[in-house]
């Protein structure tokens, strides 16, 4: 009996033509005796949900092509199952591929799909109360004002410019905040212009990274205190990340959680996860081990 496999397509995500990506992964799959089932995203659609519905429905593979939200959609609807995750990258960063060593073009993640590969299991960020999952990082404060004034249509146009360009508005106008801050049960109130919950070593962009000891699958996360004000500050934040001297710069003060990180700003600020607007003002998350099983080169 062939394969199947459950693909969720992302058509604004990227500058890849949404046409030439799903010829591409039907002639794949196609050329490999895969059957498959194709399912359109839609901006305000619950994409976990969508996959949710339909598990347990034979499928051997689900598989996300588009960006990072698209990736944690799907990956959030087989989170606690051993149906295996995807991945075509098509969109802009592309962090998490980047993170498992997968190939970026979508001609050569398809190739690994249907070809010899291995498989990485990684913990996830489950929001509390909610069946919404998050693998890369979640903010509240500048970086999340930052990537929700980058606009979609803009990153299509722009790519990686859209957020350089974005950034210089936002930190231009930023100032501190309070917030609340609970780590492990353990609370603390803070003054900072960011709250950075950090799941893998990517600061939002492929750029900047943290380096060594923040990994997807060791059953913990840091939480990072950034405290910034000028322009000048930011960018002294960005070479303390750059050279891996973030643990130790006057910056940053940051903790390990292993259970549970709960947020919440005095102000009305907004909060993002893996590069999409969630809400505002606080968020509360729980580290899931094991969550999900994602298709990989093999080591």
């Amino acid at each position: 009996m062939p394969n199947r496999a459950f693909v969720a397509l992302n058509p604004v995500a990227g500058t890849h033509d949404p046409g030439e990506v799903r010829d591409l992964i039907e002639r794949r799959f196609r050329d490999a005796l895969w059957r498959f089932t194709f399912h359109t995203t839609e901006k305000d659609g619950d994409l976990s949900s969508v996959v949710r519905q339909h598990a347990d429905q034979g499928f051997d593979l689900y598989v996300a092509a588009g960006g990072d939200g698209t990736v944690s959609g799907v990956a959030g609807g087989i989170a606690g199952t051993e149906y295996p995750l995807g991945i075509i990258p098509t969109g802009t960063g592309n962090l998490l591929v980047r993170e498992l060593g997968i190939p970026q073009a979508p001609e050569k993640a398809m190739e690994l799909l249907v070809g010899s590969h291995g498989y990485r299991t990684l913990d996830a960020l489950r929001r509390v109360g909610q069946d919404r999952y998050y693998f890369l990082n979640v903010s509240l404060g500048t970086s999340a004002m930052w990537m929700r004034e980058v606009a979609r249509d803009t990153k299509r146009k722009m790519g990686i410019w859209a957020y350089i360009l974005a950034g210089v508005r936002t930190f231009m106008g930023a100032q501190p905040a309070r917030f609340s801050l609970s780590i492990d049960g353990e609370t603390r109130d803070i003054k900072a212009s960011e709250v950075l919950i950090v799941h893998d070593d990517s600061l939002g962009l492929p750029e900047l990274s943290f380096g060594h000891g923040v990994h997807l699958d060791d059953g913990q996360v840091d939480v990072c205190v950034v405290r910034a004000k000028t322009v000048g500050d930011y960018l002294d934040v960005a070479w303390q990340v750059v050279t891996g001297h973030y643990k130790r710069g006057s910056r940053f003060r940051c903790y390990v959680a292993r259970q549970t990180v709960r947020v919440r700003s005095r102000q009305r600020l907004p909060v993002q996860a893996d590069g999409d607007f969630i809400g505002w003002q606080s968020v509360g998350l729980e580290l899931v081990p094991h969550a999900v099983r994602v298709v990989t080169p093999k080591a």
